[in-house]
């Protein structure tokens, strides 16, 4: 990190478990925006070597689901998470 903003970004993006698809993910994110929304910044898969689920519009639900119920936010206060953010 090279500069402040790097810095500051850091020091608010939030990591949390949750489990989805029969997996459990380390999720990176934050709040940002107006209105605020918690963004999903990246998405890690854990203890698993392989996916073996599809990573499509129901799968990409399911995680938005469990990241607001984790955060014990309304749904439609997390952003929209998009498929190139799943690290598996």
């Amino acid at each position: 990190m090279n500069n402040k903003w790097e810095i500051g970004l850091a020091a608010r993006t939030t990591r949390i478990t949750v489990e989805v698809g029969g997996y459990r993910w380390r999720v990176h994110g934050a709040i940002s925006g107006t209105p605020s929304r918690w963004n999903v910044h990246l998405a890690e898969l854990l203890g698993s070597e392989r996916l073996d689920v599809s990573v499509n519009r129901d799968f990409l639900l399911k995680m938005r689901e469990a990241v607001a119920k984790a955060l014990d936010l309304q749904v439609e206060a997390v952003k929209r998470i998009t498929a190139d953010l799943i690290l598996a």
